[in-house]
């Protein structure tokens, strides 16, 4: 049997991922498939909650809500790419069938697939000195594109998305070893995160 995946569509109304979101909290919430979500469910639902609320100002045209909302709305997306990479690693150890009624069980969709591609990132100097361009592979038409960084072994931070398969960082201090990884969300899912790409600022 083809391995399962967990994927989750993208939505372009802001409701709509606000429902998904709270599908996936609710579905997780309890079910002793899920031991430890990372991110805790309480975080993510706070982060839900706070989208919600700036999507409301954003309706009634508060100052800087739009900022605001899209900000928070890039959290959830973050959010449920790391619920769902957290599902597909108990679903990568068990056996096909389970794997799919675990991924249901999650509020994620299951696709069965025989290959299941990771980005490759690069990272070459940027025009001035500490700034690093990075690419990925063209995912999509309809595709965007997640990124993070770290310096050094240090923990993760996420960057800005992005709807082109590029995206350039500033402000690196000359000297240091950063680590850059990418992922793409595409109709069918988010995918998996590539393998960290290192680059030494210059």
């Amino acid at each position: 049997m083809l391995r399962p995946y967990a994927v989750q569509k993208l939505h372009k109304r802001i409701h709509d991922v606000i429902t998904f979101a709270r599908h996936v909290v609710q579905s997780m919430t309890g079910n002793p498939d899920f031991p430890a979500p990372t991110p805790p469910l309480a975080s993510v639902e706070a982060h839900i909650d706070a989208l919600a609320d700036a999507q409301s100002n954003v309706l009634s045209r508060s100052h800087g809500a739009a900022a605001r909302r899209d900000a928070c709305l890039m959290t959830v997306r973050f959010d449920l790419g790391a619920l769902r990479s957290y599902v597909q690693t108990l679903a990568n150890r068990v056996d096909a069938v389970t794997a799919a009624q675990l991924i249901a069980s999650s509020g994620f969709s299951v696709k069965r697939s025989g290959v299941h591609p990771r980005q490759t990132a690069s990272a070459t100097p940027g025009p001035v000195s500490g700034s690093v361009k990075l690419t990925a592979p063209f995912a999509a038409k309809r595709a965007a594109y997640q990124w993070r960084c770290s310096e050094g072994s240090g923990p993760w931070a996420p960057l800005a998305e992005t709807i082109r398969a590029s995206t350039r960082i500033d402000s690196l201090t000359p000297g240091r070893v950063y680590r850059f990884q990418v992922r793409a969300l595409t109709p069918e899912g988010v995918g998996d995160w590539s393998e960290p790409v290192a680059f030494l600022a210059l």
